[in-house]
């Protein structure tokens, strides 16, 4: 610690936290997380149509003999969580490509997750073959929608060029419109955009305000990138308080490896750069989101 006179320049390298652009969401698991939330009102728009709360039982709630009756009745709802089930494998055993088929009756119908799920499942060869163009078709549909996660996959795929044209403007669009949600690996890929400058002009302090608001989402990566930008007073002024307070956020919840021990070391670089009393404030604003 030291005072407001005597503090001295921080000789923290930044090492794991490398300028990567974040890729799409993990295949089965993006099905599961994404089409999850983007599902919350299955239960209630089936119960509704059952009339009864007594169904409330089985495979994550609703029976899947139920679930499947509902399902091939032609309920969009029904099948894309029987396809949620099919491709998790939660409570039956996994069938990718039995679930491709339900996620594609639902998505037919215009369901966004569908949608979304299928982009997915093409763009990773699962449960049909693979094909970034047909997984761009669908995020196309489910992102026009406003689905957050398929904003991201398109705008990753014109980032990238697989399977399309690489397109920066585009891509740029998409991780707008997504990062307009507060979708964490949209704001932080703007981030490393306008951190690098390869298709934007350089803007650091813009870059940090990304990367700060996907860490207040959460986004570990995010907390790292804006640490180490706080700390080298990257896009601003060196602010050691500001660079503790998502070091040690991001060490909360990572597992022992490279990263934590990053976090923790830029930790104590900051540590030593702060005074009493920022050191003091930091302390309580931690505590205060802990808590």
């Amino acid at each position: 610690m030291t005072t407001e006179d005597d503090r001295q320049p921080s000789e923290f390298s930044a090492g794991a936290s490398a300028l990567v652009v974040i890729p799409v969401e993990d295949a089965l698991s993006g099905i599961i997380g994404v089409a999850r939330r983007a599902g919350r009102d299955v239960t209630e728009k089936l119960s509704a149509a059952l009339g009864s709360v007594g169904w409330k039982s089985g495979v994550g709630g609703m029976p899947l003999w139920t679930l499947r009756l509902m399902a091939k009745r032609g309920a969009a709802a029904a099948q894309r969580e029987l396809g949620y089930r099919l491709a998790s494998g939660g409570g039956i055993e996994a069938d990718p490509v039995e679930a491709f088929q339900w996620f594609r009756l639902s998505a037919k119908q215009g369901d966004a997750a569908s949608q979304y799920a299928l982009g997915v499942m093409y763009a990773n060869g699962q449960g049909v073959t693979e094909g970034k163009l047909q997984a761009s078709v669908w995020y196309q549909k489910a992102a026009e929608q406003g689905h957050a996660a398929a904003q991201f996959n398109l705008a990753v795929l014109y980032d990238s060029g697989e399977g399309v044209g690489r397109d920066p403007d585009k891509a740029y669009a998409w991780y707008i419109r997504a990062a307009e949600q507060y979708y964490a690996r949209a704001l932080f890929n703007l981030g490393i955009i306008y951190e690098n400058g390869e298709d934007r002009s350089p803007d650091p302090a813009r870059a940090l305000d990304y990367f700060i608001r996907a860490a207040e989402q959460n986004f570990v990566p995010a907390q790292l990138r804006a640490a180490t930008a706080c700390l080298e007073g990257v896009g601003g002024e060196a602010n050691p308080a500001d660079a503790w307070f998502w070091f040690s956020v991001a060490a909360g919840s990572l597992p022992p490896g490279e990263d934590r021990d990053y976090a923790e070391q830029g930790k104590e670089a900051a540590t030593r750069s702060m005074s009493l009393a920022a050191f003091e404030a930091a302390s309580r604003r931690l505590k205060e989101r802990q808590g």
